[in-house]
């Protein structure tokens, strides 16, 4: 789950940094190990199992709707 959640921010992030065009495409990819890593160790470290879970369902879904904003209009 911290893969896919991952890989739905990329595209996510793009739509609020702050950055030139070609930034705003290079620095989320150049943030994917760091992001994966952070989510992998968050898992392992949290205490309940349904906490690693509601957060990567809500970043996903959150950057999923950034993504067809951007993309919609």
């Amino acid at each position: 789950m911290a893969f896919l959640t991952c890989v739905m921010l990329i595209p996510g992030m793009t739509t609020y940094l702050p950055f030139s065009a070609a930034d705003q495409i290079g620095v989320p990819i150049l943030l994917f190990p760091f992001i994966w890593t952070g989510l992998c160790l968050y898992s392992y470290m949290v205490e309940k199992a349904w906490q690693p879970w509601a957060l990567m369902i809500t970043l996903s879904v959150s950057h999923g709707v950034l993504s067809y904003l951007a993309l919609a209009g």
